[in-house]
């Protein structure tokens, strides 16, 4: 059989099956296989996979290492895969927080604004106070060394800033934990989808 005989029958897909063609090619000459296998390109898929079947293979990495999966290995693994999802999870727990609801309004919440207000009241009275004393004129030898109205409303405003501090501490803890309990839930959540 010539070249142009088998290149002929090749291109016009006469063959069905693929034993077909291994019968035609297993009785080719030498130098007429040679011809059929350098034109493999212009003949069909079917008939082109029959002659080279590894211009079909996929390539594979270049760099492609086969280890063996250790105990250590696997368990690192596993605690990076772990840190990327808590990445992913605290990024968008960052978006979610924005949009945050407000904590509901306690007792101790009302306790530190009534303090807050009997501070700013103590403070207004002071000034008052100070404003009224300094526009009167009282001669420098009758002049009292301490005044007693001025001292007490001072130990008040310094007893109030006390008690404001530590409710105000009170309601930042309660804030943060309000905080840190929704951010818990939320993880939860996402890890569960």
């Amino acid at each position: 059989m010539n070249f142009q005989y088998i290149n002929h029958i090749l291109k016009t897909n006469w063959l069905l099956d693929e034993s077909e063609i291994y019968n035609l090619i297993w009785d080719l000459s030498d130098e007429v296989y040679e011809q059929v296998y350098n034109n493999r390109h212009n003949y069909s898929k079917m008939v082109h996979q029959v002659i080279e079947p590894r211009d079909f293979m996929f390539p594979v990495a270049k760099k492609l290492r086969v280890i063996n999966l250790t105990d250590d290995l696997w368990n690192s693994m596993k605690l990076q895969e772990q840190r990327n999802a808590d990445s992913i999870i605290h990024e968008k727990w960052l978006t979610y927080k924005q949009n945050l609801p407000q904590r509901e309004w306690e007792e101790f919440d009302e306790h530190c604004d009534e303090i807050y207000e009997q501070l700013s009241n103590a403070r207004k009275a002071l000034g008052e106070y100070r404003q009224k004393k300094s526009s009167r004129y009282i001669a420098p030898g009758s002049r009292p060394q301490q005044d007693v109205n001025e001292q007490s409303l001072i130990e008040k405003i310094e007893k109030l800033k006390n008690e404001f501090e530590s409710a105000k501490n009170i309601v930042e803890k309660a804030d943060i934990a309000y905080e840190k309990n929704a951010e818990n839930l939320f993880k939860q959540k996402m890890r569960t989808l």
